[in-house]
């Protein structure tokens, strides 16, 4: 049976402080007239006009986006793909014939996995006034909203998790599930599992303590499953040695491991937890949901779980435009809900300054971000109250080099 949970989704990665000015990524580089990195893709952005389209050659003064990620450092992964998945909506748009006719340039900025140098960025950028919008950021989302909100600059983010995101301006909005709101759907995951005893592994940082400790707060509040915690593992991450650490899970009679991780801790323990403890089932968050889990994972991940919003085998025009493209302009790599994430933010940025009829207001384009009704890779992208969206994640299961839905 497929597990659906409707949930808030909200902002994604934590920590924060300030180094140099830093990054944009290949000084200058720019997206939006980079069209030889899949000239032949002629889709459009999920819910933008009709598919296959293509307008007029833009012309003019470009419109220009921010677009700021993790791209180099420990999280460039991420980077890559949220890059990605922003220069697939606006390649898109720059085929229909940009904004009004004139192109849409995407500035690429580097905050390598600091916060610190996040923060450089955003007050770089919010006295930029020729940015209309933002995309980002990663390692920073806690401390550069309200250096947007004075500039009164919109900023997305599709990877922030902290629930202290959306509330630094009205200038923030965010499409991630919070901690809460992923921990809620990690629970489904196990659901599906029907296991009752758990076993914690969190990364020993800011995000995975927060994380555990909210597994614990919304099993204290409300626990139908009957779910026990019968150890707790924090763990450095990566490429580690995990023996001790699922030895620990095995003598506390875990049945599912919970993993507040990145993919690259997920995949090693899960690759050792098959020759260790094969019985133990694993629960991973939705950042494991792409190829590189899958492939480097091989068989030894078969059975994991996680939840995610976006599914890149839908057979829908909008889902299947968008992998074509994805795959052309990433040289055959697959999306994730990462890159589905950042493609629905840029679109509906896209979209907000589009409706503004060319005037290139900012006060108009965040009114048109907050009442947008796009309907995107990921479900509807209308922002609530606390700038979140309302999203259905699906319980999906790795299966022979595949996410399946769970059953």
């Amino acid at each position: 049976m497929k597990k659906t949970a409707a949930v808030l989704l909200a902002a994604a990665m934590i920590l924060g402080s300030l180094a140099g000015c830093g990054g944009k990524e290949e000084k200058g580089e720019k997206s939006g007239d980079t069209k030889a990195a899949a000239a032949e893709a002629g889709g459009e952005t999920a819910g933008s006009g009709d598919e296959g389209t293509k307008g007029a050659e833009p012309s003019g003064e470009p419109i220009k986006i921010a677009m700021v990620g993790a791209m180099t450092g420990p999280y460039s992964e991420y980077g890559t793909v949220i890059k990605t998945g922003c220069e697939v909506a606006v390649k898109q748009w720059n085929d229909k014939g940009g904004i009004h006719g004139r192109p849409i340039e995407m500035e690429v900025y580097d905050e390598k996995g600091e916060r610190e140098e996040g923060l450089a960025l955003a007050q770089l950028i919010s006295g930029d006034e020729d940015v209309y919008g933002v995309i980002g950021h990663f390692m920073s989302t806690t401390v550069v909203g309200k250096l947007y909100g004075d500039a009164r600059m919109p900023l997305i983010c599709p990877t922030a998790s902290a629930e202290a995101y959306s509330s630094q301006s009205d200038c923030t909005f965010r499409l991630n599930p919070t901690i809460k709101v992923e921990t809620e759907a990690m629970l489904v995951c196990a659901d599906a599992v029907g296991k009752k005893k758990l076993g914690v592994v969190y990364l020993n940082d800011d995000w995975g303590n927060r994380a555990s400790a909210t597994l614990e707060q919304i099993l204290e509040e409300n626990n139908p499953s009957g779910y026990e915690i019968v150890a707790k593992e924090a763990i450095l991450g990566g490429d580690m040695d995990y023996s001790s650490v699922i030895s620990n899970l095995k003598a506390a009679g875990a049945e599912t491991a919970v993993m507040f991780c990145y993919y690259d801790s997920v995949v090693p323990f899960s690759i050792k937890a098959a020759q260790a403890y094969p019985e133990l089932r694993i629960v991973c968050g939705g950042n494991c949901y792409n190829e590189t889990f899958l492939s480097v994972g091989g068989k030894d991940v078969n059975g994991c779980l996680a939840p995610t919003a976006f599914d890149a085998n839908a057979q829908d025009e909008a889902t299947q435009t968008f992998v074509k493209d994805y795959l052309e302009i990433s040289g055959g790599s697959m999306p994730s809900n990462m890159s589905a994430q950042a493609y629905d933010a840029m679109s509906v940025l896209l979209e907000a300054i589009d409706s503004t009829g060319g005037e290139l207001d900012r006060e108009a384009i965040i009114a048109a971000v907050r009442d947008n009704q796009h309907e995107g890779l990921i479900g509807s992208c209308k922002f609530d109250e606390n700038r979140d969206v309302i999203f259905e994640f699906d319980a999906m299961e790795a299966k022979d080099g595949a996410w399946v839905p769970c059953e």
